[in-house]
């Protein structure tokens, strides 16, 4: 009795309710942010009742989100306001959108048995950061002005150069790279001459984007500097044995390169001032008249120094100068190692040299190279330091450069003080420098990414952020309980502004392997003193199976009826589908087997745009009247990245039958008022 006045209660609905499904055709999403997409309805003057409405979202064929009085389909990601479905409101929230979910978007709305649909295209803005390289330039001299644009989405962009508000013509934009996050950066490239009366002109650099209403800007105000001129200066050590070439530049400077050649040395600068370098050669004469060789150790030790593009000024004193000097301790640092160097100069006797490392446990290292009993000067290792000294002298003054080498360590160096004394005529000298490194351990950016490949593979990519020092080993392996190794296809380290790095690993694994349930791919990555790792299984991708409802046809007494049901978005290719069968006034399930009555298809599976699998599941059953009035049918799918199966059921079978009989079955003769009313409004359903 109770389901007849549900089914009037629909019909009558169905008679006075008109449904309007409201959204716009596109919408901006800004990147890395939480996004609404609107989607509005109504349904007449009256409140919306939830026994009637469904909503469904979608992207392109797959469905992202599924709601109705039954089913609340969400994810972490993809939601609607629960609360504001009662007042017409079915927008979808995407919580910190990344380009790919740039796409178009399908809002359905069902208010049965009405049905309306909205596309909304959604595009993805990551607005540039413009920034121009403040940097000094010449008068007079054709200055080459740098601006990058970084970090923006959509590729296409206008960038326009202006100097006191008027248009430069000429620059040059370079090929834009993509980011890990699919945005990307670029730069642009401007020839300018700046004469003296123009006094200090403001540059703009201005980017244009298709989603931006206004300009986004950067402004130099023009600064001037003078470009330094170099020097090659050349000394010998009092054996003879050891030639040092010292590269002079006056003013500031960027970047000075040695060149150990045999024939020749050259010193190369670079200047924020220059547009291009400067770069001083001298012949290397060979010794011919004795055993003498010389040789280029030092040369080596400077080179090192010099490539690291730190202001270095070699320590020069007038000859006239007779007093003991000695220089501060300079730092420089590259991807794994750590030189310290210091210079002494106008010493009347032979200088000597000893370091001495306080390291981070307590532990003091003392290396000197004082010369004991037929003991030689020159290079000491010792334990995890080297040290070089080279000397030179002129006019009875003697000079020397002591260099200290090491690769840090968390555990002696995270903080650490070294000390440099030179030992000339009985006098000392000592300088010191408090160190501390700045070791930070790799941080995931976030879970192992999964993608298709074209030909039924997988590529899973791990990256890494924000860690020092740059030496770092990942590993890749895959298996069920025991784990095999996979070759790492691609590596690649980018480094950031505060000097850490950035690492992204991929590896490729053969598709069927995650056809077993539980198989995970590992990541393991080792660092200095710390290691880590993450682990993903095909449970964690998107590549869930995805149901629609189950398509029936009419049931007629004595014919067949073919029952269909669309699964979609799934990964790989292998799906369980099975049928099953609750007969009327039972509770229990039961498989169904193919017989004279029932047959299954086997339907293949294709392949879709995204490289997911669709495949439409089957079931053919011969109706009968007796047999099926009130049971119900429901299709289960196991899939390896289910956790759980899905159920999908078609409800209480109604079949087409002669009124007799179905109202033996379904209805006493006091119903006979209400059958009557349900025959004239829906004469269709019980013929």
């Amino acid at each position: 009795m109770g389901r007849l006045r549900t089914l009037i209660l629909l019909f009558l609905c169905h008679t006075c309710q008109a449904l309007e499904v409201t959204a716009p055709p596109s919408h901006i999403g800004i990147l890395h942010t939480d996004v609404l997409l609107p989607c509005t309805f109504k349904v007449g003057n009256n409140p919306v009742n939830l026994q009637y409405l469904a909503i469904f979202w979608n992207i392109g064929e797959k469905e992202i989100l599924k709601y109705d009085s039954k089913t609340k389909g969400f994810t972490s990601r993809f939601t609607i306001d629960e609360q504001k479905v009662t007042r017409g409101d079915a927008s979808l929230t995407i919580r910190n959108v990344t380009v790919s979910d740039k796409g178009t978007y399908r809002c359905t709305v069902v208010y049965s048995p009405d049905q309306q649909e909205k596309n909304i295209q959604l595009n993805i803005l990551a607005v540039p950061v413009v920034k121009i390289q403040k940097k000094a330039v010449q008068r007079s001299v054709r200055s080459l002005l740098l601006c990058s644009i970084t970090n923006f989405f959509p590729q296409d962009m206008r960038v326009t150069w202006l100097k006191d508000g008027r248009f430069l013509n000429g620059s040059v934009i370079q090929d834009h790279t993509r980011n890990v996050d699919e945005t990307f950066t670029g730069q642009s490239a401007i020839n300018v001459m700046f004469l003296e009366e123009e006094g200090n002109p403001k540059i703009i650099c201005q980017v244009e984007h298709e989603y931006l209403q206004e300009p986004i800007k950067d402004i130099y105000i023009v600064e001037y500097g003078t470009a330094p001129s170099v020097n090659i200066k050349t000394s010998r050590t009092p054996d003879g044995n050891t030639q040092i070439y010292m590269c002079e530049a006056t003013r500031d400077y960027i970047q000075l390169e040695g060149n150990n050649r045999p024939s020749e040395i050259s010193c190369e600068v670079e200047h924020e001032t220059l547009h291009s370098p400067i770069k001083t050669t001298q012949e290397i004469k060979a010794e011919t008249d004795c055993k003498r060789s010389c040789h280029f150790g030092i040369i080596a030790v400077l080179a090192g120094l010099l490539i690291t593009a730190l202001p270095l000024l070699w320590y020069f004193v007038k000859k006239d100068s007779q007093r003991f000097q000695v220089g501060h301790i300079h730092r420089v640092q590259t991807e794994k190692n750590v030189t310290m160097y210091c210079i002494a100069s106008n010493c009347p006797q032979d200088v000597h040299v000893t370091w001495t490392i306080l390291e981070n446990d307590g532990e003091k290292i003392k290396i000197s190279d004082i010369k004991q009993e037929d003991e030689e000067v020159g290079l000491i290792v010792t334990r995890d330091y080297s040290v070089q000294t080279d000397r030179s002298h002129s006019d009875k003054l003697y000079n020397a450069i002591s260099v200290l080498s090491f690769t840090p360590t968390v555990v002696k160096h995270k903080k650490m003080e070294v000390s440099c004394t030179f030992h000339c005529n009985g006098r000392s000298q000592e300088k010191r420098l408090k160190c501390s490194f700045n070791f930070k351990k790799p941080e995931p950016s976030g879970p192992v990414q999964l993608s298709l490949g074209d030909n039924g593979d997988v590529l899973c990519s791990v990256t890494l952020s924000n860690f020092y020092p740059k030496n770092i080993k990942i590993q890749w392996s895959h298996g069920l309980g025991h784990f095999q190794d996979i070759a790492t296809i691609h590596q690649a380290i980018t480094e950031n502004d505060d000097c850490t790095f950035n690492v992204r690993s991929e590896c490729r694994v053969p598709g069927h392997l995650l056809k077993v349930q539980g198989h995970r791919i590992k990541a393991v990555w080792s660092h200095e003193e710390e290691s880590g790792e993450q682990e993903v299984s095909i449970t964690d991708s998107e590549w869930h199976p995805v149901m629609g409802e189950i398509e029936k046809p009419k049931f007629i007494d004595g014919k067949e009826a073919k029952l269909l049901c669309q699964i979609s978005g799934y990964f790989p290719d292998v799906l369980d589908v099975k049928w099953l069968r609750r007969d009327a006034e039972s509770q229990e399930f039961y498989v169904i087997s193919a017989s004279a009555k029932y047959k299954i298809p086997v339907v293949e599976a294709t392949q879709q745009e995204y490289k997911t699998f669709t495949v439409k599941a089957c079931l053919v059953l011969s109706v009968s009247a007796a047999e099926e009035y009130g049971s119900e049918i429901m299709c289960r799918v196991r899939h390896p990245s289910l956790e759980t199966p899905l159920e999908k059921k078609t409800g209480e079978l109604q079949v087409i039958a002669p009124h007799s009989l179905t109202r033996q079955k379904l209805g006493s003769e006091g119903e006979k008022d209400i059958w009557n009313l349900v025959d004239n409004a829906q004469p269709n359903n019980h013929k």
